[in-house]
């Protein structure tokens, strides 16, 4: 998939595999999500749209901590907006996938958060599990 999407034709085609519109929402196909994590780490503009669509999907699968730390800041960050939002329904459940994401170099950014969100027992416990047994982010 990412081998046909550098071809500005067929871009349109496997974007449109993976996002649909439902009631005039922007949505994700479910059964593409697993594909979808994958190809976000490796195309840009999959990634940013991902991100405005469903943040959570970078956390669902493939392997995140590839993306560079600024950009993972940025989609941890954006994640917290969406959680905050309960209307959406945003959910962040996938443990190990959360852990996967998150390195010591964004310690400081959870910490930011936290404090930022410190009234939010749900995005609370969503930023602590970003602590792994055998990695710890120095929380």
């Amino acid at each position: 998939m990412h081998g046909l999407i550098v071809d500005v034709a067929s871009r349109a085609r496997i974007e449109g595999l993976f996002f649909r519109s439902q009631y005039g929402i922007e949505v994700v196909s479910p059964t593409m999500r697993p594909v979808l994590s994958w190809l976000a780490i490796l195309d840009g503009r999959i990634l940013t749209r991902v991100c405005r669509v469903a943040p959570e999907v970078v956390f669902e699968g493939g392997d995140p901590s590839q993306l560079p730390r600024e950009t993972r800041s940025e989609i941890l960050r954006q994640a917290c907006e969406q959680l905050a939002q309960r209307a959406r329904g945003r959910s962040f459940t996938h443990y190990a996938a959360v852990q996967r994401f998150a390195n010591a170099d964004l310690t400081d950014d959870i910490r930011t958060l936290l404090d930022y969100y410190r009234e939010d027992d749900a995005i609370s416990a969503f930023l602590l599990r970003m602590g792994h047994p055998h990695q710890p982010i120095g929380l």
